[in-house]
């Protein structure tokens, strides 16, 4: 019997052999054949035809290996090749909503800015896109010219059309904008390049505007719609480049960029002996070395697959490409991590109050959360000498950003306020519509839209326990306050709003960095020094598992794992960046998240910036660090897995919407999902004043939305009767009760806690305005004994809530543990033995003396 099965298996292998060995033979006739024919056709050809032969054959070598070896994106190839085509405005272009003159310089915006805070924002460089331009010369690049002409590319009408924003007959100005470029695009000196280089600056992707009858309304902080990640045909990015090798091609173009580039230098005429030639052969070796990094810079993204989805108009995966550039691009190539969640650019008025930012509501510290943002836009980082050893402690952490600057744009942005519903413009508002949507809105989107002005929204059932460690402990009272206990003893109270400013993440100082409560030799927190407060709102983050929307997003941000062994991080080395031990002690630098290292590296960049440039006192400390923050982030992955709810005020010329930008309007965003669009047409900026969103145009350029595209999902944040968990977070909301929240959201203003809107309640007589608001908190109250606030005990024993089925039945063991409590006070401990004296204030710096 053996012998049988050995001698089958001979066989069988024998005749496999004999199966591949005719595959082959077959394979190399074909190559013979093609070989044969291709060289007698060569042969019979002149020297042109054999040079054209040689060279196709080549192009289509090349290709045919490319598309086996690359992981082209899909969307490369498909149409459209170019940029939106945006109907013409008129001169009626509403810069500010309230009237205010254009070259009034003191006369306040209807957002709170004037027009220093507004040029401020726009042109204010941050010293961040060096490596997404390549080190791009200032001057370079508003003297470059379009590939087929000699209409300059930076020209405010051609950069309008790729969406960038430019004003009516936009003219330079001398102090803030002389190449006369669209907002978001500056200039600053790099010391490293010994030039002025060009910059991207946070207003380029977090300013919008809204078109409607041929009318433009700017909206400072609002939501950019253009493209400028997207390396397609006839998008900035392509044309940059193809303007580029153009001029470094044609002799005749490089000789007028030259002459323009270089003549404006010699202000006192040709110097006696200068060599234009010389001059121009190093502006040329420079310019071709821009050249090969931006085409590596894309090379490396299309050979690793680094962004397989299509971002489009108005969106980017900004924690991953954070991440990319910092752990890819700057320690190791095997860091790279594909792109799958395009976010939304979110709205910037009121996020100096919120306690929690990003998306995934994972950082709150202003200087660590803005110099992440620079370094994913691609600010020059220095960690490894040219050998690729890591740079000496003293020497490592380098970079091109400037944190001065990017909190004199802090400190801007903490003026910005929601634009205010233009009546004149999209219509009057409805207000009797939007007292009853108010009533709606407290009930069904206040419990996590808030804002929520007091540490928590009830009494905790028991007080936390005391911490040695800590040098203050909070003892809670019912109505919001506090009462500071040092070493058991009662040093103060504090109110409700001070109260909210001592929780993680603590604020200990306002936006100039002058204390508002006693602090120590060390910066911590002692006592009372009297009532003042910083302004701040305590935002709900949202378990991904109960608002349901797309999880790609904050999936991707906990589960990706990155190497910086490179880096050569030692315990005790992290420890003196402030590491708490629990994290120094437990770290695998060879599988490090984002937010650790992240985290990490934003404070050893903060740490060298102040080791170059000291802070002269404590208040100026406090000031850089943003309202002397000094927290450690959410780092625990369960606690990860959420997206934050922010207030809604201005909500509506915000679109579109859900933080993927999956929603096109807010009507639907409070609709079932079986009645939203499952794809529509992205790009336009035509604003849709009935439903709150945009309009779905097929103009040219613009590019079809599909929700069925990884990342673009449109789940979740339902209104539907049924079991409310996973995604369905309230009751079915009729149509009359959807234009009733909307036409609140239109009124919607900065009031007390508990307070209504003046307008709501704008009768003459005081009596009657008080009568107006009783009755709508008499309403407010009946409608939520009718539906619970959601996670109480009456909403667990709400009637739809019984209907739900019993997870553990269905799933068995098979159920995922629910995420941990979000106890902010074991994320506070992790930083109890650091200080921000100690850590930036101390004569000899961690990385001094290295």
């Amino acid at each position: 019997m053996t012998g049988a099965i050995v001698h089958f298996a001979r066989r069988a292998v024998r005749a496999t052999l004999a199966a591949l060995a005719r595959i082959v033979e077959w394979l190399l006739r074909a190559v013979a054949w093609f070989v044969r024919h291709w060289w007698r056709f060569l042969r019979n050809r002149g020297w042109f035809g054999r040079v054209a032969t040689v060279v196709a054959t080549a192009a289509l070598a090349t290709a045919a290996v490319l598309a086996v070896t690359v992981p082209w994106p899909a969307y490369l190839f498909q149409p459209p090749f170019r940029a939106v085509e945006y109907a013409p405005v008129n001169d009626l272009q509403w810069l500010r909503p309230d009237g205010a003159a254009v070259d009034g310089t003191h006369a306040l915006s209807g957002q709170g800015w004037t027009r220093e805070d507004r040029l401020r924002f726009y042109y204010h460089a941050q010293g961040s896109a060096q490596v997404m331009l390549a080190r791009m010369r200032y001057a370079w690049f508003t003297n470059l010219e379009l590939p087929f002409g000699r209409d300059r590319l930076a020209a405010p009408e051609n950069m309008a059309r790729y969406g960038f924003l430019t004003d009516i007959r936009q003219q330079a100005d001398p102090d803030w904008n002389p190449g006369n470029l669209p907002v978001g695009f500056a200039r600053y000196y790099d010391e490293k390049a010994g030039a002025e280089l060009l910059d991207f600056t946070c207003s380029l992707c977090h300013t919008g505007e809204l078109h409607y009858q041929g009318t433009a309304i700017r909206i400072d902080g609002g939501q950019a719609m253009h493209a400028v990640t997207d390396m397609k045909p006839g998008q900035f990015q392509a044309d940059l480049m193809l303007s580029m090798l153009a001029t470094y091609w044609n002799p005749w173009k490089f000789d007028r960029f030259a002459h323009n580039v270089i003549d404006p230098t010699l202000t006192g005429g040709t110097q006696p002996g200068f060599d234009f030639d010389a001059a121009r052969r190093e502006l040329r070796k420079e310019f071709g070395q821009s050249i090969r990094e931006l085409l590596a810079d894309a090379w490396t993204d299309l050979k690793h697959g680094n962004y397989p989805v299509f971002e489009g108009y108005g969106r980017t995966d900004a924690t991953q490409r954070i991440a990319n550039t910092v752990f890819g691009r700057h320690i190791s190539p095997h860091n790279y991590r594909p792109a799958t969640a395009p976010v939304s650019y979110p709205h910037l008025w009121d996020i100096a109050k919120f306690n929690w930012v990003q998306w995934e509501g994972y950082a709150s510290q202003p200087m660590a959360r803005n110099i992440n943002e620079s370094l994913g836009v691609g600010a020059r980082l220095e960690l490894f000498d040219e050998y690729g050893a890591p740079l000496p402690l003293h020497l490592r952490y380098d970079t091109s950003i400037h944190p001065d600057r990017l909190h004199e744009i802090e400190r801007t942005l903490a003026k910005l306020q929601a634009p205010r519903w233009p009546e004149d413009l999209f219509g009057p508002i409805d207000l009797a519509r939007a007292r009853e949507g108010r009533v709606l809105f407290d009930v069904h989107c206040r419990h996590c839209h808030g804002p929520h002005l007091t540490a928590h929204d009830e009494l905790p059932d028991q007080q936390h326990p005391v911490d040695a460690h800590l040098d203050i402990n909070i003892q809670h009272d019912a109505d919001g306050s506090c009462r500071l206990l040092r070493d058991g003893v009662d040093v103060g109270r504090v109110t409700a709003a001070q109260c909210l400013n001592l929780h993680n993440p603590q604020r200990i100082a306002d936006i100039d960095g002058e204390p508002i409560f006693e602090l120590d030799e060390k910066g911590r927190v002692i006592g009372v020094l009297g009532d003042r407060a910083v302004e701040e709102w305590r935002l709900a983050v949202v378990p991904i598992t109960d608002v349901g929307t797309d999880r790609n997003a904050a999936l991707n941000f906990v589960n990706h794992r990155y190497d910086a062994s490179r880096l050569g991080w030692t315990p005790a080395e992290l420890r003196e960046l402030c590491i708490a031990d629990e994290i120094a002690n437990t770290i695998d630098p060879k599988s490090i998240s984002a937010v650790v290292g992240l985290n990490i590296m934003s404070t050893a960049i903060t740490n060298r910036y102040f080791e170059r440039n000291p802070p002269q006192s404590n208040e100026e400390l406090l000031k850089y660090m943003g309202y002397g923050i000094f927290d450690y982030p959410r780092t625990d992955p369960a606690q990860l897995k959420n997206y934050k709810s922010r207030p809604l005020h201005g909500i509506w010329a915000t679109p579109p919407f859900l933080h993927n930008g999956s929603v096109r309007t807010v009507y639907q965003m409070i609709s079932p999902r079986d009645e939203r669009e499952t794809q529509f047409w992205s790009g336009t900026r035509e604003y849709d004043p009935v439903h709150l969103g945009f309009r779905s145009l097929e103009v040219p350029g613009a590019v079809l939305f599909k929700t069925s595209v990884v990342g673009n999902d449109n789940v979740g944040h339902e209104f539907r009767d049924g079991c409310q968990k996973n995604g369905v977070i309230g009751p079915f909301l009729q149509p009359e009760q959807r234009w009733q929240i909307l036409e609140y959201l239109k009124v919607m203003d900065y009031v007390a806690d508990g307070g209504f809107e003046p307008a709501l309640c704008n009768a003459k007589a005081e009596a009657d305005r008080a009568a107006c608001r009783a009755d709508l908190a008499r309403r407010v109250a009946d409608r939520q004994a009718e539906f619970p606030r959601w996670g109480t005990p009456a909403f667990r024993q709400w009637e739809w809530e019984n209907h739900c089925s019993d997870d553990a039945a269905v799933y068995g063991d098979r159920l995922p543990p629910p995420p941990p409590p979000d106890d902010e006070w074991d994320t506070w401990k992790l930083a109890e033995d650091c200080s921000l004296f100690e850590m930036y204030r101390q004569p000899e710096g961690p990385f001094r003396g290295r």
